[in-house]
């Protein structure tokens, strides 16, 4: 009996903190959406330096990744009621590659770290996979490759 009630209460405790998640998810996205809507129309400014564009093009990336993590947070909620569901689709893997890998080269350049992409794939290698999926995966490997990575030295002041 008291097993029972204490195993509701766990469940009861459990759906709590999945409702907290879904909620807080659903109100981070609306600030991230009025975020993201400028610094889209900013990219379009040609008008901006070059400076001034890469780093636009770096704040807008993370944005997108933010969003994703939030969406993450939903997703988390949908394979807790068994709704997951994987889209796999045909991807230009070299290209997947690059793509993910420009939301670091910010975080490089101001550790002074040297990041690049070496890869012997062929720029027309195709594979089937969940590309949303997969991006979470890899973007955790390398920001944990950062995290405990040592920052270089500063050139300018050695």
């Amino acid at each position: 009996m008291i097993r029972k009630i204490a195993s509701e209460k766990q469940e009861e405790l459990h759906e709590a903190k999945l409702n907290f998640f879904t909620n807080i998810s659903h109100e981070f996205r609306t600030p991230l959406s009025l975020i993201i809507g400028p610094l889209n129309q900013l990219k379009t400014d040609h008008s901006l330096s070059e400076y001034a564009q890469e780093h636009l093009g770096y704040a807008s990336r993370n944005a997108d990744r933010l969003m994703n993590l939030v969406n993450q947070l939903l997703d988390f909620r949908k394979h807790e009621g068994g709704k997951m569901e994987l889209h796999s689709q045909k991807v230009l893997v070299s290209e997947y590659l690059k793509n993910v890998l420009l939301n670091f080269h910010f975080i490089a350049e101001k550790n002074n770290i040297q990041f690049f992409l070496e890869n012997n794939i062929s720029t027309d290698y195709q594979a089937y996979f969940d590309p949303e999926q997969f991006e979470k995966v890899l973007v955790n490997l390398i920001y944990n490759a950062f995290k405990f990575t040592d920052k270089g030295t500063d050139k300018s002041t050695s």
